[in-house]
């Protein structure tokens, strides 16, 4: 973990991300990027605050004309940001899966592992954490990436999968790739847990609130934009709902 990018556009939940991201580049040594799109309402004396408090830390000003999730996939792939860390308001309604917010847009279209955080963090503490996935061969990258990233937290990891009904032979198969995945979060604490529910994102939201934890992780290769408009994205559902940081690591 050695660059950590943070879009901002100086508002609350953008200020919430970036007291994570400064506290995580503090704790493991990495390099904090800062980008703000520019706008009409762009107060220089802000930049100005921003510059004198993070004298460090690589800033970059795009032009209006390139929108968000653009320049944030842009910066991404060409300065090796391991991680990207945005805050978000959330969203609610019917407009959710046809527009979007920023932070779904950037979790849809960037590559790197982004971590959506709805709301102050009082402490960079994440001990306890859930992982959802389907835990199919595929998804085993996925984890490993995941693992990688909160490994230095010393986290006990919650395995979940959400199925709304299971037969006997199917569940004896599952319980088989659970025990891969158990094995490759090893020597973390590891529990696995099967949740009954019709709604994926209301399953893993249930299941964090029961255990609370700290952090969602959960793969993003589910990015067919005709497929997220028919169904909806089980990723952007949770950026918009979950009322804990969700981690969204792309398909490997």
């Amino acid at each position: 973990m050695r660059n950590i990018l943070v879009p901002i556009d100086f508002s609350e939940c953008a200020s919430a991300a970036l007291h994570v991201a400064e506290r995580w580049c503090s704790r493991f040594s990495a390099r904090l990027h800062l980008l703000h799109v520019k706008n009409r309402e762009t107060d220089p004396e802000l930049i100005s605050l921003l510059l004198k408090r993070y004298p460090s830390a690589s800033f970059t000003l795009v032009e209006q004309r390139q929108a968000l999730w653009r320049a944030v996939a842009g910066y991404a792939a060409t300065h090796g940001i391991d991680l990207v860390i945005i805050g978000s308001h959330g969203k609610s309604g019917k407009s959710e899966y046809f527009i979007g917010s920023n932070a779904q847009r950037v979790v849809r279209m960037v590559d790197c592992p982004v971590l959506v955080i709805k709301k102050p963090l009082e402490k960079l503490n994440f001990d306890k954490v859930l992982f959802a996935s389907q835990f199919r061969s595929e998804d085993l990258p996925v984890f490993q990436k995941f693992k990688q990233l909160v490994e230095p937290f010393l986290p006990e990891i919650h395995l979940m999968r959400v199925h709304s009904n299971l037969l006997t032979a199917r569940q004896d198969k599952l319980r088989a790739n659970l025990a891969v995945f158990e094995q490759a979060a090893a020597p973390l604490a590891i529990h696995s847990h099967l949740v009954k529910s019709f709604s994926v994102d209301e399953g893993i939201r249930f299941l964090a609130r029961e255990l609370d934890v700290k952090l969602i992780g959960i793969g993003n290769d589910d990015r067919n934009p005709l497929r997220r408009m028919l169904i909806g994205s089980v990723v952007e559902a949770l950026v918009n709902h979950a009322e804990v940081p969700v981690l969204a690591v792309a398909g490997l």
